[in-house]
C-alpha cells in the first residue's frame, strides 16, 4: 500500500516547513500489517509540496496522485501537481530506495487548470478524475462582476494516443419567480 503525507496546517507561508528530514511531504509504502515502511519519494518543490488526497490505481497499473501546492519553476501561476508512480520499478537495496518509479506529469496553472486538488480517483471507464478547490477560469457573475474561479473537475485520459481536448461551459443568467 502506497499513502501520501504531509501537515496541511503548514501550507501557509514559505518553507521551511520542519517534518524532520522531509521538507514537502513524501510518498511511502507500508504493508497492511504495519512492516516493511519505506519511504518511496520526498518532495523537492518543483514536483511538488504537500501531497494531498486519495491516491488511486490506474487501468495501467500505476498509482496517481496530487500534491497541494509546488510545481514546476517557469510555470506562471503554478499552483499544484499531478503525479505517477510505478510500483514495479521500485527498488530498495539494503533498506535504501535506489529507484523509486516516481514521475511528475503536470504542473497546474490555476486560471486554467485550477488549484488545490483533492486527489483522484479511478473511473469505471479507466481513466482517473479529480477536482481542484479552487482556480479555473474567471467568470461573470449575475451583478456583472468578474469572478475568480471557484476550481475545476479534471479527467486525466490514461491513453496517450487520445487526442487533447478542452471543455467551456458558459451558462446564462435568467429571471424566475420565487418557487420556480
Amino acid at each position: 500500500r502506497l499513502e501520501a503525507t504531509s501537515h496541511p496546517e503548514r501550507y501557509l507561508g514559505p518553507p521551511p516547513y520542519y517534518d524532520g528530514g522531509i521538507l514537502y511531504g513524501a510518498v511511502y509504502r507500508v504493508r497492511p500489517d504495519g512492516s516493511d515502511f519505506t519511504l518511496v519519494h520526498r518532495f523537492s518543490g518543483d514536483d511538488g509540496v504537500l501531497p494531498r488526497g486519495p491516491l488511486a490505481v490506474g487501468a495501467d497499473g500505476l498509482i496517481y496522485g496530487t500534491t497541494y501546492s509546488g510545481g514546476q519553476s517557469g510555470v506562471p501561476q503554478s499552483a499544484d501537481t499531478l503525479y505517477r508512480i510505478d510500483p514495479q520499478a521500485i527498488e530498495v537495496q539494503d533498506g535504501t530506495v535506489v529507484e523509486n518509479g516516481f514521475e511528475f506529469l503536470h504542473s497546474f496553472v490555476s486560471e486554467v487548470d485550477g488549484a488545490f486538488p483533492v486527489g483522484v480517483t479511478a473511473g469505471n471507464d479507466g481513466q482517473l478524475y479529480g477536482a481542484n478547490s479552487n482556480g479555473g477560469e474567471r467568470y461573470v457573475n449575475q451583478a456583472g462582476k468578474e469572478q475568480k474561479g471557484q476550481g475545476t473537475v479534471f479527467q486525466v485520459n490514461l491513453d496517450p494516443s487520445a487526442p487533447r481536448a478542452r471543455v467551456t461551459v458558459t451558462t446564462t443568467p435568467v429571471e424566475i419567480e420565487k418557487g420556480e
